[in-house]
């Protein structure tokens, strides 16, 4: 990767095995993003669109979709960094291109993200690591996003190296517990959650996981009973069922038991899945609702990590369209 900082905008140029396409859908989609930079992303990455990002806590990093020109150009605005305010307004742009070979040359830049800019180091030794991330998750299916063993170190080295410098940490850099907190998709041994800020009511939320009908709109065909002692079972066609037990069921609060669905032997994620835990706390919120999730014992030691925690980035996604639009994008449709 070569990369211009000085006196300029961040800019950076890459050369990708991956087809453009490829590279575009992971700008674009919410399970490619969750893959190279953060496991915590809803929203819609099409033209018009805005996707939140969460790293380590409840506030995202929202993104304006200006462009998102297939196999060619994707831009973000962004709209909304609480935690770097200096990010506000500024541009990030990927132009992409096919290369000779058949795979991608990309041109990146973050307009707006200089030298004179308090985050500047910081945020460059980001992007420094997630555009290879990006690369890698393109070329080889494993990228290493936020809360990745590989960016724990990459900020872990950062973080020993500004002690050296300044004879203290800079406290603007997160740390492990920060990664830990509600709000992260962690890979440190860590149970899968997420938090979603809607703006539909907390009953529009809850009706989504208190009956078959409310579950199919953002999760997939699924048949049952939803009050506690009951048993849901939704249907993913070639990749089986998922059932869950019914543990809880309120207004506030949902939890969910996997277990196997009657006449299945669990194979792949259903088995592995087997005696974890679905919990859903749904928060009132101003005028609209902060859902928290965790998936408990779904861990990054299991097999099915990646591909579940992709997964889970999407139909959270699902439930936020179905609660604050009325239509999710569920298995199926």
């Amino acid at each position: 990767m070569t990369s211009t900082t000085i006196e300029k905008d961040y800019q950076a140029t890459l050369a990708f095995n991956a087809a453009p396409q490829a590279v575009f859908e992971a700008l674009t989609t919410l399970p490619g993003l969750a893959r190279w930079w953060t496991g915590a992303v809803t929203g819609s990455g099409e033209e018009g669109g805005e996707l939140r990002f969460y790293f380590g806590d409840d506030v995202p990093t929202i993104m304006r979709v200006d462009v998102a020109t297939a196999a060619t150009l994707v831009q973000w605005t962004c709209v909304g960094y609480q935690h770097l305010p200096d990010w506000a307004g500024t541009t990030i742009t990927f132009a992409l291109s096919q290369s000779e070979g058949g795979g991608t040359d990309l041109a990146f830049r973050h307009r707006g993200l200089t030298p004179q800019l308090e985050c500047f180091e910081m945020c460059r030794n980001g992007w420094d690591h997630f555009l290879p991330s990006l690369r890698s998750y393109t070329d080889t299916g494993e990228g290493n996003p936020w809360a990745s063993e590989a960016d724990l170190e990459r900020r872990a080295a950062r973080d020993d190296a500004g002690q050296s410098a300044a004879g203290h940490q800079d406290s603007r850099v997160p740390d492990r517990a920060d990664i830990e907190r509600e709000g992260t998709t962690s890979k440190s041994a860590e149970d899968y959650t997420a938090v979603l800020t809607l703006t539909a009511s907390p009953t529009t939320v809850s009706a989504l996981f208190a009956s078959a009908a409310g579950v199919s709109r953002w999760w997939g065909p699924a048949e049952g009973d939803a009050a506690v002692g009951g048993t849901l079972v939704t249907s993913f066609g070639a990749h089986g069922v998922n059932a869950v037990r019914v543990l809880e069921e309120g207004p506030s609060r949902v939890v969910w038991e996997s277990v196997a669905a009657a006449g299945t032997i669990p194979t792949g994620h259903t088995r592995e899945w087997l005696g974890t835990t679905m919990e859903y706390d749904i928060l009132p919120a101003g005028t609209g609702t902060v859902l928290r999730f965790r998936h408990a014992g779904l861990t990054p030691q299991l097999q099915c990590w990646d591909d579940c925690s992709a997964a889970w980035s999407y139909f959270m996604a699902s439930i936020q369209a179905a609660a604050e639009t009325g239509t999710g994008t569920p298995f199926g449709a």
